[in-house]
């Protein structure tokens, strides 16, 4: 099993997600929905060793949000990067695993810290992108 479906199966099976995960590609676009979803990508290796056999990836992990909606899907609030933010909480918790707590891998830290973009095209909409590395 490749690192981008481990980490995928790791963030759905945790309560402190609780948003649909995705591997690899964005399955609509989030303008206009309402909700949050994840994608997790592979960013390439982070290290070697000519004496080490693990596997070292950096996983990017992009969070998906877009505003509240009124029941006629108009925005009821300008509030997707605080929905983001709230919500990157538990997927950091879940990925910056300093306790190793995920026993299929060794080791998965934090990278960097999330960056926030506004998505182009879409209003009230917004992305935050961070990387995790990872070493099975």
């Amino acid at each position: 099993m490749d690192i981008v479906t481990m980490t995928v199966e790791r963030l759905q099976a945790s309560e402190l997600v609780g948003m649909p995960v995705y591997a690899r590609k964005e399955p609509h676009k989030i303008d206009g929905t309402g909700g949050l979803y994840v994608v997790v990508k592979d960013a390439g290796p982070w290290g070697t060793s000519q004496h080490h056999t693990r596997l070292k990836r950096v996983v990017r992990v992009d969070l998906y949000a877009d505003c509240e909606r009124d029941e006629f899907n108009h925005p009821a609030e300008d509030d997707a990067a605080v929905r983001a933010w709230a919500a990157w909480a538990g997927i950091d918790r879940e990925l910056h695993d300093l306790n190793h707590g995920w026993i299929a891998v060794c080791s998965s830290l934090r990278s960097d810290e999330p960056s926030e973009i506004d998505i182009p095209g879409a209003e009230y909409s917004v992305l935050l992108s961070g990387r995790y590395e990872v070493s099975v």
